[in-house]
Parts: structure tokens; C-alpha cells; sequence
């Protein structure tokens, strides 16, 4: 958005007062009634940015009562329920919605109408028709077009989400279908990055991290807590009494316990400490439990 609007402000397309668009740090010091966010997601696109604010999940953005917020794109076909369910989100919270169902003139649709489908039929007169997008009975409506305009239906694929098209000099015909999954990209790694991974992640950047460092003794039996480290959860200096019980409940937990039985310990720790943690702060910072030697 920040680039996009930045690219038509030079351009000339877009035409604003001098200061009219602020960062987001000087949004945040600003009251609602003076500013006005542009935000991605008009088509209930899991993960963006207006998802995330019906979810109350955006990371500097959060939405109080009174606020409105304008869908200024109609739902293309097929994403009719995400978009559903994020404007309820967002009433739920108090929010005053409004979309393309209750006020005339929010948006001029960017996908073609029937006479411009036809238009560049006629232009190009395509040897085959690939209809995607949308939904079933939107293919199937591409399909009654071409055919009304003279075409052998048989030249138009309806495809599936697995199912591909082979072409062969004139001919066409369904190929194999593939398999299909969900891959992730992180930087440089393609298809490396797990659901655990991801809901790590997740936690991490919510509720921050915990680490609470033990001895061992030659003889694998644990002793004493050595020293805790808190990031993105509480700061210690401020913390000092929830850290200082921390340090005890785990000091207690592990002591005369022996190394082989780290997982249990482990485990058992990890929950006593989740629990105080919830109680005093009401959040959950993963917790990592280390073991170093004498």
C-alpha cells in the first residue's frame, strides 16, 4: 500500500494536501477522529492486513468501537463468505461497516462484463478457452458465452484445481492431474518452513520467550537455576517479583531430579511456569528449559 500510494502521488494520479499522508508512527500519536488508514484486504484475503484487524491480530493497528471502516472494492466471484465474515468480525467489535450490499457507488467492478468477455473473444479468437477464477458456475457461464458466439464447447476447459491441459500444435486435451499442497517461502528456503515452525513463530511474536537455565552435576542429578532470560515477554528490571517466583518454582520443580528423566521434568516445568505466567500476565511466552554442565 505504502508503495503503491507513494508511486501514484509522483505520478500524478493521486492528488493530496502536503502532510495529508503521515508513517504510522504518527498515526499511532494521533486521535481516531484525525486520520484514516488504507489497508489491504477488501477480498477477506487470510492474513492481511484488514483480516487481521477484524481478528484483532494486527501488530500496530487496533480498532475501538465507534470506528468505520469502508469496503471500497466489491467481492470478486468466489470469495463472497471470507469477505462475510470478516465485515461480521468488525461489527462485532462495534465497528460501522460499509460495503458495495448497502451503499450505492463504492466501487466500479475491474473484471469485465459479459459485452467486454465477448469483446475480447472477438479480438483474439482463441483456438481454446481456459475460463479461471471464480467459481464453478462462473466457468460454466464463460463456457454458454463462447458457445452462443459460435464456438464447439468442447474447446473450453473447465478445470479443476488439480487438473492441467496438454497442448499439442492445434490440439489440446486433459493431462494428468497433480498433486497440490500448501508450500511455504522463508527468504531463501521454499518448502522448509513447517506448521510448527509457523505456529512458533506465531507465539514468539505475540507473547515473546522464556529461558531458564539449570546445572547438571557429574552424576546428571539437577541442581540449582543459574539464570533466566526474558525476551518479548517481561522486561526484568520492571518484573522483578514475577521473575524472582519464577526462578523458585523452577528451582523446586527440578531440584534432585536426574537428568534421565529431562523429558518428564520437562514437561512438568513447562506447565507449572505456564500456568504461573497466564495467571500474573494472562499470556504465554514459549518456554525453553536448558541444561547446561558443571
Amino acid at each position: 500500500i505504502d508503495q503503491n500510494i507513494q508511486t501514484a502521488l509522483n505520478l500524478g494520479y493521486l492528488k493530496v494536501p502536503d502532510g495529508a499522508v503521515i508513517d504510522q508512527e504518527k498515526a499511532r500519536r494521533m486521535p481516531g477522529h484525525k486520520k484514516t488508514y488504507l489497508v489491504a484486504g477488501a477480498m477477506g484475503q487470510p492474513g492481511s492486513a484488514l483480516d487481521r484487524l477484524s481478528r484483532g491480530e494486527h501488530r500496530s493497528i487496533q480498532i475501538k468501537p465507534g470506528a468505520a471502516v469502508i469496503f471500497s472494492a466489491d467481492p470478486i466471484p468466489g470469495v463472497g463468505d471470507q469477505v462475510g465474515s470478516a465485515i461480521d468480525r468488525l461489527i462485532e467489535k462495534g465497528v460501522r461497516v460499509v460495503y458495495s450490499d448497502i451503499q450505492d457507488d463504492l466501487h466500479v467492478s475491474g473484471h469485465g462484463s459479459k459485452g467486454d468477455l465477448s469483446l475480447m473473444v472477438g479480438l483474439t479468437r482463441p483456438e481454446f478457452f481456459i475460463p479461471i477464477g471464480g467459481t464453478r458456475r462462473h466457468q460454466r457461464g464463460y463456457t454458454t458465452l463462447v458457445e452462443d458466439m459460435g464456438y464447439d464447447p468442447k474447446t473450453v476447459f473447465e478445470l479443476l484445481g488439480n487438473q492441467t491441459v496438454m497442448f499439442h500444435e492445434h490440439d489440446a486435451k486433459l493431462g494428468p492431474e497433480i498433486e497440490t499442497r500448501d508450500v511455504f517461502v522463508d527468504g531463501s528456503l521454499v518448502g522448509d518452513v513447517g506448521k510448527i515452525v509457523l505456529e512458533d513463530r506465531m507465539q514468539l511474536s505475540q507473547d515473546g520467550v522464556f529461558v531458564i537455565i539449570m546445572r547438571k552435576d557429574k552424576e546428571g542429578k539437577l541442581s540449582n537455576i543459574v539464570d533466566v532470560i526474558s525476551r518479548g515477554f517481561v522486561f526484568q528490571a520492571e518484573s522483578g517479583e514475577l521473575v524472582k517466583h519464577a526462578k523458585q518454582l523452577a528451582g523446586k520443580t527440578v531440584q534432585g531430579t536426574h537428568i534421565k528423566e529431562w523429558n518428564k521434568t520437562k514437561e512438568k516445568l513447562t506447565e507449572k511456569l505456564r500456568s504461573l505466567f497466564f495467571s500474573k500476565t494472562k499470556r504465554e511466552p514459549l518456554i525453553l528449559p536448558v541444561v547446561i554442565d558443571l
